[in-house]
């Protein structure tokens, strides 16, 4: 047992000895660490980590870093580097300094271990830096967001100085995001700044890109325990797309830094000028971000000047209060954010709009997370007149036909319900809009549902009930040719700013997985709650509607119809329409009846179409022949008494009809307008036709009269002459036509 003590006794002694020798030795080096950290010592550390191409001219003997350290006491110690002028470059970064002068001083600290309590100079010049990824380097995992974004601002000594400051950087280039910038940050009166003042820092940054370019600049000094940037400014200018014109943002910003406590307080104002067209300028004040040891808040008021001039003056500014601020870490060490958007109020035009919506977003690595807090919406006007009054001739007037409507209008949120995990949002309109002889009565039911804990809208509700949908529809020639028809592909507006239409890019292909946003529709209307008025419906269209998504499919069933038959009259010709329904189950049907009365006949078709092919199946009382029926049809005269010619056009016209050729419009139009030809090819199954309009123009329609390839319109001028106008439609889809001053004579 005595040989076992000495021996761990020996032992003890050879530790204790060793420990303090440790001690003496770590005590000696921090004493004078200048007999170990030398000049060579380190450029032989830091070699093998950079490549290095020294300046031309300099002297090969002056080595990679002249460091020197000097001993102030027991915990405070002062470094001074300089790095020799050349080409550096490691991890993707590279940089050319004709100068690099730096030289700082810390001390040890119980919670820090070191804080740094001064930068006595700072003196670096780099004619060309340049940041590329590094290809060999692995992808990192997503991090969690740090619990102190701005956490290294607390090794700083609450008594931190600087001294002379100088930071050139002619160019700075990052070839991955197009990135050209410079930046100059100096001292000002650097000359009569002492280590116990530190000197004002002017800065002057600049960035450019083909997308965008930026600038901050500003006087940043320290006051007493503070860094304070007491003014900047900041300009960002970017183009939008199909835009030459930069979009111009000047900002403002202010800043302290408290020593003591880290805390950090910044103000900012942004203005944007012409954002769109409607709106003059978009400014954001009062700007305040705050951050503390665990908080960092940001809020915020932003105001848009709407453009445009109304007998009351201006148009009032939209202000929209927004604020949000990280909450402490949650058990999985992620930190909340809460947000608030606030409209107190909006009025103007009889328009009367608040706001008051907060939400919380949780960052995670599989979407962001979202928490209702509480939310409303709401838009209401009492007089809607008055809003189209004042709303007239600016970019805000209300188009027809809603502008000679009056009542209230009246869009609301509702508690927002939330139920295994999921967000219902729910809202409710309601119209009560009137004029002399228009209504727009309805009500609906919105509910939106987000995805489970997540940003993403997963489905739309939308229920609809109409009181009374009364329109009347612009007077136009309902067997002209329709507007589409008369754009010609080959006139282009010219733009100087944009002279060549740029081609659509083809839409990006949708993220598997990536839900979409399913809408589902239930339309209500019953009998009569639709009226279309017209000066050809006697005495107006009356309908009904009833449609509903099948949340199966997601498939659009019902139907509309006309609900109370009613007479269609043109070019002193009638004819009633008893039945028309539009039906999707969920292919689109159409059924309709049509009769009227030819030389003491009562004739009636019963049409159906489907899959864009028409069944016409022709009646009367007392029973004719289709070819009689036909015939009066056409020319309100039976057969025995029209031409040869006519009788020709009977026959094209029932070889048509056999052959599923002939649409139910283009029966509406033979039923309603003078007829003169019709011609029918068999080989294509395509008909063309010849028919008399009001003032004097005669129609030619080739094809069909749903899908025209040709149109064709003569005006007789008297005597011989006429003009004619055509528009073609060719194979390749491209509309060609002229106008021909023609002479005619018949013999």
């Amino acid at each position: 047992m005595r040989t076992l003590g000495k021996i761990v006794k020996g032992i003890g002694i050879v530790l204790g000895g060793l420990v303090l020798l440790l001690v003496i030795t770590i005590a000696t080096v921090w004493m004078n660490p200048g007999w170990v950290l030398t000049s060579e010592r380190v450029s032989g550390w830091i070699a093998p980590l950079v490549r290095f191409e020294r300046a031309p001219g300099t002297d090969p003997a002056i080595p990679l870093v002249d460091f020197s350290i000097r001993t102030e006491g027991w915990i405070r110690r002062s470094i001074e580097i300089r790095l020799a002028p050349g080409c550096y470059s490691a991890a993707g970064f590279e940089a050319c300094l004709e100068k690099a002068n730096l030289g700082f001083s810390f001390r040890l600290s119980r919670s820090k271990v070191v804080r740094l309590t001064a930068l006595d100079l700072v003196d670096v010049h780099a004619t060309r830096a340049t940041l590329k990824p590094n290809p060999k380097a692995a992808p990192e995992e997503p991090k969690s967001p740090p619990t102190d974004a701005f956490g290294y601002l607390n090794y700083l000594d609450r008594d931190f100085r600087w001294g002379p400051f100088k930071v050139l950087v002619d160019r700075f280039e990052m070839p991955s995001a197009k990135l050209d910038a410079s930046a100059k940050i100096e001292s000002v009166d650097a000359t009569h700044a002492g280590k116990e003042e530190s000197p004002k820092l002017a800065l002057d940054v600049n960035a450019d890109t083909p997308d965008f370019a930026a600038g901050l600049h500003g006087t940043l000094f320290q006051e007493g325990k503070k860094i304070v940037l007491p003014t900047g400014s900041a300009t960002f200018r970017t183009k939008v797309k199909e835009k030459e014109d930069r979009i111009a943002l000047n900002g403002e910003v202010n800043a302290t830094y408290t020593l003591d406590s880290g805390d950090l307080d910044a103000g900012f104002a942004v203005n944007w000028r012409d954002p769109v067209a409607e709106i003059e300028l978009l400014r954001v004040e009062n700007g305040r971000i705050r951050l503390r040891k665990n908080e960092l808040s940001a809020r915020a008021t932003l105001k848009a000047l709407l453009r445009g001039k109304t007998p009351l003056g201006r148009l009032p500014l939209l202000v929209l209060d927004v604020g949000a601020s990280v909450r402490p870490p949650e058990s999985d060490g992620i930190r909340p954010i809460d947000v608030d958007l606030l409209i107190d109020s909006y009025r103007f035009a009889g328009v009367k709009a608040e706001s008051d919506l907060a939400v919380t977003l949780v960052p995670r690595k599989s979407g962001t997370e979202l928490r209702y807090r509480k939310g409303s919406l709401s838009v209401r006007c009492d007089d809607f007149a008055k809003t189209v009054r004042i709303l007239s001739r600016t970019a805000w007037a209300v188009p027809v036909p809603f502008n000679v409507f009056s009542g209230p209008l009246d869009f609301h949120t509702e508690p927002f319900r939330v139920s295994e995990g999921k967000t219902v949002i729910p809202a409710r309109f309601k119209s009560d809009l009137k004029s002399d002889e228009q209504a727009l009565a309805a009500e609906a039911a919105v509910d939106l549902t987000l995805a489970k804990n997540a940003l993403a809208p997963e489905t739309l509700k939308v229920a609809a009930t109409l009181g009374k949908v009364r329109f009347r529809l612009p007077d136009y020639e309902p067997l002209a040719p329709t507007p589409t028809l008369a754009r010609d592909k080959r006139i282009v507006r010219y733009d100087p700013k944009n002279p060549r239409p740029t081609p659509s890019p083809s839409p990006a292909p949708a993220r598997a997985g990536a839900p979409g946003l399913a809408v589902l529709l239930d339309v209500q209307g019953p009998p009569g709650s639709i009226e279309l008025l017209n000066r050809y419906f006697k005495p107006e269209l009356a309908g009904s509607i009833d449609l509903k998504t099948d949340p199966k499919d997601g498939a659009l069933r019902g139907k509309i119809e006309v609900t109370s038959p009613f007479d269609i009259r043109y070019v002193n010709r009638s004819f009633r329409l008893d039945r028309f329904e539009v039906v999707l189950h969920p292919a689109l049907e159409m059924n309709a009846r049509i009769s009227m009365e030819r030389a003491g006949y009562h004739v009636f078709a019963d049409l159906h179409q489907k899959d864009g092919r028409t069944q016409i199946t022709l009646g009367s009382e007392p029973p004719l022949q289709e070819s009689e029926i036909v015939s009066l049809i056409l020319y309100g005269m039976p057969m025995n008494s029209i031409s040869s010619e006519e009788t020709r056009s009977v026959g094209s016209t029932q070889a048509a009809m056999g052959s599923e050729a002939l649409g139910i419009f283009s029966f509406f139009a033979f039923a309603s307008t003078p007829v003169e030809a019709v011609y029918y090819d068999p080989k294509t199954q395509t008909y063309s036709a010849v028919v008399r309009l009001p003032g004097g123009l005669v129609a030619s329609i080739g094809s069909s009269w749903e899908n025209e390839k040709q149109v064709a319109l003569t005006k007789s001028l008297g005597g011989h002459w006429a003009i004619s106008t055509e528009l073609i439609k060719d194979p390749s889809g491209v509309d060609r036509g002229g106008t021909l001053l023609r002479w005619r004579k018949s013999y």
